[in-house]
């Protein structure tokens, strides 16, 4: 039988598997995916062929090993600018000792994005929390000043190599235009050392308030698990404090 209008049978429902998986309709034992789905169980994504040279960014060897991730905005000329996690002369393996963000432009969403240049380096310093590292960029504007922030999270070898994988803290860059000059302000939100937290503050998602006021979401991992919390400034520039008692959303 078919599920009632405006709903889909439950995964324990009928003769199909996982009662397809609320993507389609159970029929004769088999599943109908709706559009946009396939498989026995309707359960995997269906994705249309994409020209692979003529999207996204892919860096020349004369620009880095290779990327990841990848934060995107629209500039106010309209040109679609791509910030990613660039490898610098070595492979995933040592990411915590090579990765530089990197700015990229294109005319479409869709790309090809172009390297422009590298936005955001490690300090080099044994004192700050991005010595060796700067990844995991996440960009956002401030209507009230038109700047751009660029959240990222960074890490410091020098100071422990054996620990840095799993030390991060996050920091901020800002610009008036994407294509910059973009200022540093340091580290903006670092883990407690502790609890569900461990020494990790990583994986930024920040969102603006039309107040100027900011929600800063975040991954912790205490080495046995991984959450995500949530920090609020008055202001980009901080003090962010954690919400909720400082308790994880979920995880």
């Amino acid at each position: 039988p078919k599920a009632p209008a405006g709903g889909r049978r439950g995964p324990s429902d009928g003769p199909c598997p996982d009662g397809c998986a609320l993507n389609g309709e159970c029929a004769g034992h088999a599943c109908t995916c709706d559009p946009g789905w396939t498989g026995a169980s309707c359960g995997q994504m269906r994705f249309g062929p994409l020209p692979q040279t003529e999207t996204g960014y892919r860096p020349a060897a004369t620009e880095g090993f290779g990327s990841w991730g990848g934060a995107p905005i629209k500039g106010p000329d309209g040109t679609f600018h791509l910030f990613v996690t660039l490898f610098t002369n070595t492979t995933v393996r040592t990411w915590y000792r090579h990765s530089v963000i990197a700015h990229t432009t294109a005319a479409t969403p869709l790309g090809p994005y172009a390297f422009q240049s590298v936005i955001v380096r490690p300090s080099g310093s044994e004192t700050e929390f991005d010595g060796t590292t700067a990844r995991e960029p996440t960009v956002v504007r401030d209507a009230r000043s038109g700047r751009f922030l660029l959240f990222y999270v960074g890490h410091n070898c020098i100071r422990d190599e054996d620990e840095c994988p799993v030390h991060a803290s996050i920091g901020l860059v800002s610009a008036p235009d994407p294509e910059g000059p973009w200022e540093r302000h340091g580290e903006v939100f670092a883990p407690t050392g502790g609890g569900w937290e461990g020494h990790v503050a990583a994986n930024p998602s920040a969102v603006m308030e039309d107040d100027g006021s900011v929600w800063l979401y975040y991954r912790g991992d205490d080495s046995d698990t991984n959450g995500f919390g949530v920090a609020r400034a008055a202001h980009w520039k901080g003090p962010y404090e954690r919400q909720f008692g400082g308790a994880p959303l979920f995880g």
